[in-house]
C-alpha cells in the first residue's frame, strides 16, 4: 500500500494544485492517469476509493472551469458533472469493501458533500439535503457539510410557496449555517457564503416560537406505527419531512399552487396531480403492508391449492411478492404521468404514443436536443426533474446512467411489464444450472432494496413537478389582466 500511498498522495495534491491554477490540460491529464490506475487488477479497495474520490474531484474542476461561466441554465450533456457524480458514487459504493474504514471515512463523508453540492447545482435539491444528511450521519461535526445543508435549505424554502413551511426550513437552516461558520475546518471564503445566506434569512423567524402538538395522540397503533414509518423514510408528500421528524409533518399536505386558467376551464392539472399523489400513497402503504408480512411464512388463502413447478433455481411466489410487483409497477408509471403533466402543461406538442419521462424534454432524442420551450424556462425545480430522468437512462453512447441502479430499475419495469421478473431466494450466477436466461432473475432482497428506492426517487419527482409548476405560476402571472380567484375545497 506504502507504494500506492506516494502515488495517489501525489495526484491529490496535483490536482488541487491545477485547480488553483486553472490549469485545465493538466487536470485531464490526472483524469487520464487515474483512469488507467484503475483498471490495474492489483489495485487495492483502499486505493481505488482514494483514486476515485481524486477523479470525482478533477471532473468536478473542470465542470467548474468549462461549464460554469455558461449563463444558460439548461447545460445538458455535461460530461464533466456527470462523471463527477459517477466517481463520486463509486467511491462511496466502496465503503462497505475497504478494510481501512474508520482511517478513510474523510473519504465517504466528502464524498456525500460533494454529492450534496453537484447534485444542488442541478436543481435536485432534494437528492442534495439526503447527501449532505449522510455525510453528517458519519461525521456530525464537518463544517462543510453543515453549510452547505443550510444553504440548500434555504434553496429548498425560496422555491416553496407555502411560507410557513418556507419558514420552518428557515429555522433549521440557520442552526446547521451557524455550525459551518463556527467549523475550524471550513475555509474562509467558504464561511463568508454562509454568511451571506443566513443574513437572507428573517430575524423575526428565528425568534418565533413553534411548540407543535402530538398528532400522533389520538391514533390507533397499527396507524401510529404506519406514520412513524413514512416519517422516519422520508416518505410524506411534505417538504418539511426533508429534514423533520415529528409528528406534526406526518401528514401528505402538498398539493398545486395558485394556477392561472382561462375561466371556461376546468381544473384539470389539479385532477391529474390528485390521481398521481394518491397512486404513490396507496403504492407507499401497500410497500408498508408487504414489509410487515415478509417474514410470514403462513400462506395467504389465496395462494391455497395453486399448482407450481419446482425449477431448482430458488424462486418463490405467492400473494404478496405479487404486491411487491404491483408497487413497482405502479410507481414507475407515476414517472411517465409526470411527463403526460408536463407535455400538457409547457404545450411541449409531444405525441401522446410517445410520452415518457426520460423522453418528453428533448426536441430531438438521438441528437439530445432539448425542447426550446423548456430551454427557455428559468426554473431551477424543472431542471431537477430532468437531472432525475437523467438518472433512470444514458444521455449518451459514452455514458452510462449515472446512478448504478437505475438503469436496472428501468430494466425491471420492461420486464414486469412484458416479459417476466423471477423472484428468487438466492442469487443465481450466470453459469450455475439455476440460472435462467428467459426471465429477469432478482433476489427478494435486492428487488426491495429497489422498489424502497423507487418510493424515494417517485417523492422526489412529485415534489419538484409541484415546486416547477409554483415557479413558472409566479413567472407567467399576468399582472395586466382581471384574475378572479376560485376557491378549491379540499375532499
Amino acid at each position: 500500500m506504502d507504494n500506492w500511498q506516494n502515488i495517489v498522495n501525489s495526484i491529490s495534491m496535483g490536482i488541487d494544485t491545477s485547480f488553483d491554477e486553472k490549469d485545465e490540460d493538466t487536470l485531464q491529464s490526472f483524469v487520464n492517469k487515474i483512469n488507467q490506475l484503475l483498471v490495474d487488477e492489483t489495485l487495492t479497495v483502499d486505493a481505488k476509493i482514494i483514486l476515485y474520490y481524486d477523479l470525482g474531484n478533477a471532473y468536478s474542476y473542470l465542470d467548474s472551469l468549462r461549464n460554469h461561466s455558461d449563463k444558460k441554465l439548461w447545460v445538458y450533456n455535461n460530461f464533466e458533472h456527470i462523471n463527477a457524480i459517477k466517481a463520486y458514487r463509486k467511491c462511496i459504493n466502496l465503503q462497505n469493501e475497504c478494510k481501512h474504514k474508520n482511517e478513510l471515512q474523510n473519504f465517504f463523508v466528502q464524498s456525500y458533500t460533494n454529492l450534496g453540492n453537484l447534485f444542488s447545482e442541478s436543481g435536485r435539491l432534494i437528492y442534495a439535503i439526503d447527501s449532505w444528511k449522510k455525510a453528517l450521519k458519519i461525521n456530525k461535526d464537518f463544517g462543510m457539510a453543515q453549510g452547505n445543508l443550510g444553504i440548500g435549505l434555504i434553496t429548498y424554502a425560496r422555491s416553496l410557496y407555502d411560507p410557513n413551511h418556507a419558514a420552518l426550513l428557515c429555522k433549521k437552516a440557520n442552526n446547521y449555517l451557524d455550525n459551518g461558520i463556527k467549523s475550524n475546518d471550513v475555509y474562509i471564503e467558504a464561511k463568508e457564503t454562509f454568511q451571506k445566506y443566513k443574513n437572507f434569512i428573517n430575524p423575526d423567524l428565528l425568534i418565533q416560537k413553534f411548540e407543535p402538538s402530538d398528532y400522533f395522540n389520538d391514533l390507533t397503533d397499527q396507524e401510529r406505527d404506519y406514520r412513524k414509518w413514512v416519517l422516519l423514510n422520508s416518505l410524506f408528500i411534505n417538504p418539511l419531512n426533508d429534514i423533520y421528524y415529528e409528528s406534526f409533518v406526518a401528514h401528505d399536505v402538498m398539493h398545486l399552487p395558485n394556477m392561472v386558467s382561462p375561466i371556461s376551464e376546468p381544473p384539470k392539472f389539479h385532477g391529474l396531480f390528485n390521481e398521481i399523489k394518491q397512486q404513490f400513497i396507496s403504492s407507499r402503504y401497500l410497500y408498508y403492508s408487504y414489509l410487515q408480512q415478509k417474514d410470514d411464512f403462513e400462506k395467504h388463502y389465496s395462494d391455497e391449492g395453486i399448482h407450481l413447478m419446482n425449477t431448482f433455481d430458488y424462486s418463490i411466489y405467492g400473494y404478496k411478492y405479487e404486491i411487491l410487483k404491483i408497487v413497482y409497477k405502479n410507481l414507475y408509471s407515476i414517472l411517465d404521468k409526470t411527463a403526460f403533466f408536463l407535455n400538457e402543461y409547457l404545450q411541449l406538442g409531444v405525441n401522446i404514443r410517445n410520452i415518457a419521462f426520460h423522453t418528453i424534454w428533448y426536441e430531438d432524442k438521438q441528437k439530445q436536443t432539448i425542447n426550446s420551450k423548456i430551454e427557455s424556462l428559468n426554473n431551477n425545480p424543472l431542471r431537477g426533474l430532468y437531472y432525475l430522468s437523467k438518472d433512470f437512462h444514458s444521455d449518451t453512447e459514452y455514458l452510462t446512467s449515472t446512478d448504478y441502479d437505475a438503469q436496472e430499475l428501468s430494466d425491471i419495469r420492461n420486464f414486469l411489464e412484458h416479459r417476466y421478473v423471477k423472484i428468487t431466494q438466492f442469487k443465481n450466477s450466470k453459469n450455475s444450472y439455476g440460472y435462467d436466461s428467459f426471465a429477469y432473475q432478482i433476489t427478494i432482497d435486492e428487488f426491495e432494496r429497489k422498489t424502497d428506492k423507487m418510493l424515494h426517487y417517485v417523492r422526489e419527482a412529485i415534489i419538484y413537478l409541484s415546486l416547477a409548476v409554483h415557479t413558472n405560476e409566479e413567472q407567467i402571472y399576468p399582472e395586466d389582466k382581471f384574475v378572479a380567484s376560485i376557491k378549491m375545497e379540499e375532499i
